[in-house]
């Protein structure tokens, strides 16, 4: 059985720092990427695992960032566990991460212990698109190179296969979609990352998976 979303390490700490806000604090609406989502979805199951909680969305005001930095100390997450920098370059909106990766979908997860928070979570279609973009960007740079040195570990392809195990998609529907990403423009090195991913998906391993996009490369 999946863990509750309260169960969830991060998701104690959220509610301990609702629990400092001020009675008239505005809402502040998270629409959630990264591991914090993928724990809400039920893709990562490990109660006590320590994740930023990676939103879309304005900046938080001064004197709640420095609470979320109180709290993340205290609950081991470190400061600005709690961050919109996924795009490193100032942007907030969904529309400018649907540049980057398609179109993207959000759900609201009720957390009735959260009084100031809304949890809004990418749905697993939007997240596989979203790893499956990093992992295209991390095969750029790191093809040519030594499979451990850099972005070696691959550490996407763990998350890659469990959603789309969740989604119960075939190869078919692998290879539909990373076609789709890059007749978009999403994807660089698209065979190269279908032929990482169906190896993966095959062995668990990162190195063949790695070998499998080297030899696609040189294909």
């Amino acid at each position: 059985m999946a863990p509750h979303p309260t169960d969830y390490l991060v998701t104690q700490a959220l509610i301990a720092l609702d629990g400092l806000l001020p009675n008239d604090q505005s809402q502040i609406d998270l629409y959630v990427v990264g591991g914090y989502a993928l724990q809400l979805a039920s893709v990562r199951v490990n109660p006590a695992e320590a994740t930023d909680v990676d939103y879309i969305g304005r900046a938080l005001d001064p004197e709640v960032r420095e609470l979320v930095n109180r709290i993340g100390l205290q609950f081991g997450l470190g400061r600005g566990w709690i961050n919109n920098d996924l795009l490193l370059n100032g942007n907030e909106s969904i529309a400018d991460l649907e540049e980057l990766v398609g179109p993207l979908a959000f759900n609201e997860v009720k957390i009735p212990e959260l009084t100031h928070f809304r949890i809004w979570i990418a749905d697993r279609v939007s997240l596989l698109r979203m790893k499956v973009q990093t992992l295209d960007t991390t095969l750029i740079a790191i093809l040519g190179t030594e499979p451990l040195g850099g972005y070696g570990r691959l550490q996407d392809l763990p998350d890659i296969k469990s959603l789309i195990t969740d989604l119960g998609y075939s190869e078919a529907e692998i290879r539909a979609l990373v076609t789709e990403m890059a007749s978009g423009g999403f994807l660089l090195a698209p065979e190269e990352t279908l032929a990482a991913t169906i190896a993966f998906l095959e062995t668990e391993d990162h190195a063949t998976a790695y070998q499998a996009a080297q030899v696609s490369s040189h294909g």
